[in-house]
């Protein structure tokens, strides 16, 4: 789904990196996933990205024991234990 997305919204073939959750943070989405196997939810956000309420909304409706925020393009990330912990 993240590689069809990205193909639409990055449409220069040359601009495309390795990661698409990435390639479409750097363009100013957010992208939020869940892993499937563990309790952990992942989210990749454009840098300047502070809508904690959707993040939490979306790590509790999946049960999170651990949220994980990376920013793109600096490459800064935070972790938390618990969707009522998260700041952004």
């Amino acid at each position: 789904m993240h590689e069809r997305l990205r193909d639409v919204v990055v449409t220069d073939a040359d601009e495309q990196g390795l990661d698409p959750k990435t390639d479409l943070a750097v363009a100013g989405w957010t992208s939020l996933a869940v892993d499937g196997m563990t309790d952990r939810v992942y989210v990749d956000a454009p840098d300047g990205f502070d809508n904690v309420a959707i993040v939490k909304r979306f790590a509790r409706s999946h049960d999170a024991g651990s949220i994980v925020v990376a920013f793109h393009p600096s490459g800064t990330w935070s972790r938390w234990a618990s969707p009522g912990a998260i700041r952004l």
